[in-house]
């Protein structure tokens, strides 16, 4: 029995000394088969792991590297090599966020280390680009979960600050929301896509004066900012001071005809001062700008529906604008409801109730869409869907107006390149 134990253990030397030279040399076959055997035998034995897993590397197969080097930096916890190699093949795996973890030990470890600290950098800035993706699709706790992973390597980055203080926004949390977004611009005042961000956080929180101080300070140093003089208007628009907006507006749009943010603005204010043809106008101005922005088309048709009642024309002008704005852009409540008042104004109440009934689809608490529809069915002899309707309308609240103006200040993307996430 003694002499048997000592061939096996003579067996595994020369495997493992046999494998960890093929490894050496490259001849992986060798080395991957003699070596599983040893570890098999001898699990903590981390040489051959090693081996293994550069092997697996090597030959094109990181997932089996990954279960390798996982068993190295599970034995050897603070050695940084090994976990370098591991996010090495969880990088190649395509597993960024297993791969920064991995990285942020061996730095952590290795602090002066050129080769990590790139790594780790880039690592970190891909994931932080992914956040800002995800805070695209609204996905606001997955990109906080990402953008806390990378706080060590990013937190002196402003687009760091200002993606974790959006994020941490549209979840509600104002304090910690605030604290990054001021963080942001403290590191770079003069950017215009944070000052935005920091704007509609502010009208979301009706702090109408603020905003407006806010954007003042702005105007002071880059008065020459189409996106800050835009902002300073919508600003007004919150304060009520509405004539003061459009003559911003109006200027504005004059200078930069293809900053389609503008029309929408400009036609809130034309629209609440009843302002029609201003709003036909506009509209048309915009669809030759792009014909491809619902808002161009919805503009259009408000301004010609409002025109029709007034003049006691056809409606039929109207409804093909709205239509147009519907096609183009089909998840806007507000788009079905005025298609909808427009199709009422034309007798085509069973169309009408169907726009309605796409508008409470898409935006459930759509107080004047309850009550329009209740009405349409009392008309067309459905009396308990109308009551039931009704009964909806009286317990839903009504909309705050501002909250649309507030959201005119969102910027079209929060994307941040790695370079830019970088930054020191």
């Amino acid at each position: 029995m003694a002499g048997s134990a000592l061939l096996d253990a003579q067996d595994l030397k020369f495997r493992f000394e046999r494998g960890l030279a093929a490894a050496g040399k490259g001849d992986c076959q060798v080395a991957v088969s003699d070596l599983t055997h040893v570890v098999a035998a001898e699990p903590r034995l981390v040489p051959a792991h090693n081996a293994i897993g550069v092997c697996q590397a090597r030959q094109g197969r990181p997932a089996l590297a990954v279960r390798s080097f996982l068993q190295v930096v599970k034995l050897e916890p603070e050695i940084w090599q090994g976990w370098l190699n591991l996010a090495s093949a969880q990088l190649e795996l395509g597993s960024d966020e297993d791969a920064f973890t991995s990285l942020d030990r061996a730095q952590r470890l290795a602090p002066g280390n050129p080769k990590i600290t790139t790594l780790w950098l880039d690592t970190a800035g891909r994931l932080a680009t992914r956040a800002a993706d995800l805070i695209e699709q609204k996905r606001y706790a997955k990109a906080c979960a990402l953008l806390a992973a990378v706080r060590r390597p990013l937190e002196n980055s402003a687009s760091w600050h200002n993606l974790l203080g959006y994020a941490e926004f549209k979840l509600g949390r104002s304090e910690t929301a605030s604290r990054h977004l001021e963080k942001a611009l403290q590191l770079e005042p003069d950017n215009e896509d944070f000052l935005l961000d920091a704007g509609e956080f502010l009208a979301h929180h009706r702090a109408y004066d603020k905003a407006e101080a806010f954007f003042k300070v702005a105007m002071r140093r880059m008065p020459h900012s189409p996106r800050v003089r835009f902002g300073l208007a919508v600003a007004h628009i919150l304060q009520n001071k509405r004539p003061e907006a459009t003559s911003a507006l109006e200027e504005l749009l004059a200078e930069n005809p293809r900053f389609e943010a503008v029309y929408r603005a400009l036609g809130e204010c034309y629209e609440d001062a009843g302002n029609w043809s201003g709003l036909v106008e506009l509209g048309r101005g915009l669809q030759h700008v792009n014909a491809r922005n619902a808002v161009g088309w919805y503009l259009e048709g408000v301004g010609l529906g409002r025109l029709a009642v007034e003049q006691q024309a056809s409606s039929l002008p109207a409804i093909a604008a709205l239509e147009s704005a519907v096609s183009l852009d089909p998840g806007t409540s507000r788009y079905h409801f005025t298609l909808a008042k427009a199709c009422q104004e034309a007798q085509q109440l069973n169309r009408a109730i169907a726009e309605l009934n796409a508008a409470i689809q898409l935006e459930p608490q759509h107080e004047r869409a309850h009550y329009v529809l209740g009405r349409l069915y009392m008309q067309v002899g459905k009396a308990e869907m109308g009551r039931r309707e009704l009964a909806i309308h009286s317990g839903i609240k009504a909309k705050d107006r501002k909250s649309v103006y507030g959201a005119l200040l969102l910027r079209p993307s929060h994307g941040a390149s790695a370079e830019e996430q970088k930054k020191p």
